[in-house]
């Protein structure tokens, strides 16, 4: 990237800053150069058992925000994800259209303090280049989820991980399910979303991967159809009403247990379902025996002490950028 865009971005990441930190100026351009070196996935770190704790917390205080509405406190995640857009990925079409829409997300974020993604600005459908990976970017499809900005060290850790069987329930567009693609014999990975299963596909397609069983199933907790909800986002899609008032879609499921007895043993199993983990997870438990770690994403205090009671040990996977990314399930010898 000429240094002249360089300029451009990090100039724009400093008014951001002063905006919401009250810094101006020198300090504002310097943090904002800081930020640029740090862009890098979070180191991997050994994980400690922290099962007392994370019982002991009120996970619903967890939602770090609210309404899109940006603070001080979520400003770090905002700049970074901006400066990873910029130096991080590199756009394989329509360059022009890819920066013009960062560029839109930057300031109307900036503008409203509501956090904007760059495709809600996109005209044309973009392909990049990150990490070694080549993903579709159109409207559909949020920026976010390809760079895992929200939770680097989740991130970091899952693609650590090597093993037989990776079970990805909430795959997506395939954040999870591509990188770790060369880490697993085998991924098995749930989208009921029928769009966002069909850009996982293309994004499959795109990077030769071959080992990557797609369902088009959600995971409940009994095997039947059911409605699907739209959400803001791909990701929000659930079987939760949601207030947007959008489409709904019947859809086939399926249940955790049934997955196990089919796929197991287990060496990694995501779960991010939209709200729908206590009941997924109560129905298994006299199956998770077969799993040996677990990241999930949950507000349900039931679902970590059915964890607890199936053997599993806790920790919360945090980074600098946000405390409490998801929680960590893990067994002694995992």
């Amino acid at each position: 990237m000429s240094g002249a865009v360089t300029a451009a971005f990090v100039g724009l990441a400093a008014p951001i800053m002063g905006a919401f930190l009250n810094v101006s100026g020198g300090p504002a351009m310097l943090l904002a150069g800081v930020l640029v070196g740090v862009t890098r996935p979070e180191r991997q770190r050994a994980f400690v058992d922290s099962t007392e704790s994370v019982l002991a917390t009120d996970l619903r205080k967890d939602l770090w925000i609210k309404n899109w509405k940006l603070s001080a406190a979520q400003l770090p995640i905002a700049i970074r994800a901006v400066l990873l857009s910029v130096f991080s990925v590199r756009p394989v079409s329509n360059a022009l259209e890819y920066y013009r829409s960062i560029l839109w997300s930057a300031a109307s974020t900036l503008a409203h303090r509501r956090l904007r993604l760059p495709n809600e600005f996109l005209s044309a459908e973009v392909l990049l280049s990150y990490d070694g990976h080549t993903f579709v970017l159109n409207r559909e499809s949020q920026f976010g989820y390809y760079l895992c900005f929200t939770e680097p060290r989740t991130t970091s850790f899952m693609r650590a991980r090597h093993g037989g069987t990776f079970l990805d329930l909430g795959a997506n567009c395939g954040q999870y399910a591509i990188p770790l693609a060369s880490n697993f014999r085998h991924v098995v990975a749930l989208e009921p979303n029928p769009i966002a299963a069909n850009l996982l596909r293309r994004n499959l397609a795109l990077n030769g991967i071959s080992n990557v069983e797609v369902l088009e199933e959600a995971v409940t907790a009994h095997s039947e159809s059911i409605t699907l909800f739209e959400g803001r986002w791909l990701s929000t899609w659930g079987v939760k009403p949601s207030r947007t008032g959008g489409r709904m879609i019947k859809v086939p499921s399926t249940t955790l247990t049934q997955l196990l007895d089919t796929y197991g043993p287990v060496d990694l199993l995501k779960i991010d379902i939209e709200g729908s983990e206590r009941d997924v997870v109560r129905e298994a438990e006299s199956h998770l025996a077969t799993v040996a770690c677990v990241v999930l994403e949950t507000l349900s205090r039931e679902v970590v002490q059915t964890l607890v009671k199936a053997g599993f040990r806790l920790t919360f996977l945090e980074s600098w950028w946000r405390p409490r990314e998801n929680i960590l399930a893990f067994r002694a010898s995992a």
